[in-house]
C-alpha cells in the first residue's frame, strides 16, 4: 500500500538540468508574451483597426493548427533538445526582424505570421521532456 507521507513540493528543483529547463522556459515564454503584445500594439498603431488585431490573432492561431501534427513527427524522430534549440533560434531570428524592420519604418503588417511557425514546432517536444 502506498505510504501516505507528504511529499516535498519542490524536489524536482533539486536538479539542476530541471532547474535549468524551468528557467529558460521561462524567459522563453516572457519574451513570446512581451513580442505579442508589442505586435498587436504596434498594429493597432499603424492601423487603429480592432479588425486588423483579430487578423493578427488569425495569424497566430492557423499556424499552430497548420503545424501540430508536423511538430509532433519532428519531435518524434529527431533529438528534441536540436529540435528546441532550433526552435528558439528561429524565433529569435524573427523578433530581431521585427525589431529591424519596425525601427526602419518599412514594417508590414505580413511579419508576425512568420512568428508562429517557429512556435508550433517547439510545443509539442515539451510534455516529453517533462515526463522523462
Amino acid at each position: 500500500m502506498a505510504s501516505l507521507a507528504p511529499r516535498a513540493p519542490y524536489l524536482a528543483l533539486a536538479h539542476r538540468d530541471y532547474r535549468r529547463l524551468i528557467a529558460s522556459q521561462l524567459l522563453s515564454l516572457t519574451g513570446s508574451q512581451m513580442q505579442v503584445v508589442a505586435i498587436n500594439w504596434h498594429v493597432y498603431l499603424l492601423t487603429k483597426s480592432p479588425l486588423a488585431l483579430g487578423f493578427v490573432g488569425l495569424t497566430r492561431v492557423v499556424p499552430l493548427v497548420a503545424f501540430s501534427l508536423w511538430g509532433g513527427v519532428v519531435a518524434d524522430r529527431y533529438d528534441r533538445r536540436r529540435v528546441m534549440i532550433g526552435t528558439q533560434i528561429a524565433m529569435t531570428a524573427v523578433a530581431v526582424a521585427t525589431l529591424l524592420l519596425s525601427r526602419s519604418r518599412a514594417c508590414t503588417i505580413k511579419l508576425p505570421r512568420g512568428r508562429e511557425s517557429g512556435t508550433a514546432n517547439v510545443t509539442p517536444p515539451k510534455p516529453p521532456l517533462l515526463s522523462t
